[in-house]
Order: structure tokens, then sequence, then C-alpha cells
């Protein structure tokens, strides 16, 4: 009798892509009622923020590629 069974289980990849799936649906749902009920506006943006940071370390320094 093995104690150990062999599983591949889920990959990395496909619970991040079921997750965003699930957060999606639960955020659609919310706004699908909120636009039934006539609470979502639409407005127009009249400015906009721009952050503009110059400097800082190269990005050939940032990283070490030595093992």
């Amino acid at each position: 009798m093995a104690l150990h069974t062999t599983c591949d289980g889920v990959k990395r990849r496909d619970f991040l892509k079921v997750g965003a799936l699930g957060a999606t649906g639960l955020g659609l749902a919310n706004y699908l009622q909120l636009s039934a009920q006539g609470a979502v506006q639409t407005g127009k943006a009249t400015s906009a923020i721009f952050v503009n940071l110059p400097g800082g370390p190269s990005h050939m320094d940032t990283f070490d590629l030595k093992p």
C-alpha cells in the first residue's frame, strides 16, 4: 500500500487563468447589477497627471546575470 501517489497537479499559469476569470466574473456581475439600477455613470476626463521620473540605475546595472 503506497502512501504517496503521483499527481501532476495544477500548473501555476492555469491557476492564475482560473482565478482571473473568477474575479472578472464577480466584478462583471456587480457592474451589470449597478448598470441595471442606473448607478453607473460615465464621465469625461478633463485633465491628466503625468509623472516623469528621470534618472535611476540602468537596466544593465539592476540585474546580476552571474550565477
